[in-house]
């Protein structure tokens, strides 16, 4: 293998490990309107209780949320300026804040 193929290889194993975790394209918005779940993995108490952390963290991007169900505190990691598509038809800019354990959120 020559070394421009290396490097190459070497390129697109950094890029996918750096990647920030999959997420689903469309979300369910909650009754309150304002955040939404991906369905299945979290429920909207959590997705609430997300937009109250992260609103009393002064829009930082890692802070803990409570889960009601659980009954667990969470790391979020968040990113703002994300499209997120509702199961309802809107389009809506929010902030994408995910957990290591698939659990997804959108807020604004």
């Amino acid at each position: 293998m020559n070394n421009a193929i290396k490097i190459g290889l070497g390129f697109v194993a950094a890029t996918w490990l750096s990647a920030a975790p999959a997420h689903a394209d469309v979300f369910d918005m909650c009754p309150d309107g304002q955040e939404g779940v991906v369905g299945g993995h979290t429920t909207c108490g959590f997705a609430e209780n997300v937009r109250s952390a992260f609103y009393a963290s002064g829009g930082l991007h890692n802070f803990v949320a409570f889960s009601p169900v659980t009954g667990e505190r969470y790391e979020m990691d968040c990113e703002s300026g994300y499209s997120a598509h509702f199961s309802n038809g809107a389009l809506v800019n929010s902030t994408r804040c995910y957990a290591g354990d698939n659990a997804e959120v959108v807020v604004w």
